[in-house]
């Protein structure tokens, strides 16, 4: 009899054990497949006092795999630093929630004078351990300095023009440098910064005299620019 009941009890302790496993694998997802989550921006430099050349934000593309049950309306959380640039989607700068495919679209939009690397780290609500980060790359926009060899010449000749760009995110390589003017002839439309932020082109007056208005203005933001005046007797 007292065998009995020691097995009798074990065995109901093994089903409690058994259901009380079944019943947290029911209410936590980690018992189960895991979803995948992907994040990527679409650009990636940010300009955080680009707001008049759109280039101060990104949009933010969000796709998760799994499970519809899993992906479905899920809440992914962001954690960013708030002090360089705020989030914006599902109506909240703290998480977005996913369509009925597992996807969401937000917008990231970086601070005017924010610059440097910064981390945007986004975590699924319902698996803490399902997560990604992305450096997003903040940037200054260059200050230009454009000079020339010569600011007065003979209608029949040419001057070196300069550009120098700095800035204090160290980004003024291989900037494309849009060159245009009223009058005269440039040898080239673009040139590209060296890897000191250095870009070289060449005025010509061709045959005209009075005037001419140089303009350098950057690639990718043409409302910062330089001007200077060329003379040609």
């Amino acid at each position: 009899m007292r065998k009995y009941e020691l097995k009798t009890r074990g065995i109901m302790i093994f089903v409690f054990s058994l259901l009380i496993s079944l019943l947290i694998t029911g209410c936590d997802d980690r018992g189960g497949e895991k979803p995948t989550l992907t994040v990527s921006f679409d650009r990636d430099k940010l300009y955080g006092a680009g707001a008049d050349c759109n280039i101060n934000h990104s949009r933010v593309t969000f796709i998760m795999e799994g499970s519809p049950s899993f992906t479905k309306e899920a809440k992914l959380l962001v954690e960013y630093d708030k002090l360089r640039g705020v989030f914006v989607g599902t109506g909240s700068s703290d998480y977005i929630i996913t369509q009925n495919d597992g996807t969401a679209i937000g917008t990231y939009m970086a601070y005017p004078n924010a610059y440097g690397s910064t981390a945007f780290t986004v975590i699924v609500d319902r698996f803490r351990d399902v997560k990604e980060t992305v450096v997003i790359n903040l940037y200054d926009i260059p200050e230009i300095e454009l000079t020339a060899d010569e600011y007065d010449i003979h209608h029949t000749e040419s001057t070196k023009i300069y550009v120098k760009l700095t800035d204090q995110a160290d980004n003024t390589a291989n900037i494309p440098i849009k060159f245009t003017t009223n009058s005269g002839l440039l040898v080239n439309e673009t040139v590209y910064t060296d890897d000191s932020g250095k870009a070289e082109n060449i005025f010509e007056a061709n045959e005209q005299i009075g005037n001419a208005t140089v303009r350098a203005a950057l690639g990718f933001c043409h409302n910062e620019y330089k001007e200077i005046v060329i003379t040609r007797q």
